[in-house]
């Protein structure tokens, strides 16, 4: 199945993004085994692709969450900027679309390239946290 979800990236989203050169596709998994399968170490292979491991349930280690935490905000501004009290699902629909298209690579680059700060202060506070 992890196959298969990498294959279809592969061929689309990565395919349309061209290759990169000076470093890898992040590709951030939560500890699935499929996602360490030989045929998924593979497609990361094939579409330059690095797989990053996180704990299961850590959405502060997960950059995606940053992305869709932008998303969410502005989404609430929107909400609030037109003053909306109530929409439809197809209205609401037609706002996420457009707040997806909004964001930029830009945006989602500097997350990425934030994530190892992250990474570290998440380090520094759970080796400082002592068990009694």
């Amino acid at each position: 199945m992890m196959e298969t979800f990498l294959l279809t990236l592969s061929k689309t989203n990565f395919a349309k993004a061209g290759l990169k050169h000076d470093r890898k596709r992040l590709v951030v998994m939560e500890n699935d085994p499929s996602q360490s399968s030989k045929a998924a170490m593979n497609t990361l292979r094939d579409i330059e692709g690095e797989l990053l491991k996180i704990p299961s349930r850590s959405p502060d280690l997960n950059p995606v969450e940053y992305v869709f935490n932008t998303i969410k905000n502005s989404l609430c501004e929107d909400a609030l900027k037109r003053r909306t009290e109530a929409e439809s699902f197809l209205q609401f629909q037609e706002r996420v679309v457009c707040a997806l298209k909004c964001i930029t690579w830009n945006v989602i680059d500097k997350t990425i390239e934030s994530f190892a700060e992250t990474c570290r202060r998440y380090n520094e506070i759970c080796s400082s946290q002592k068990k009694y």
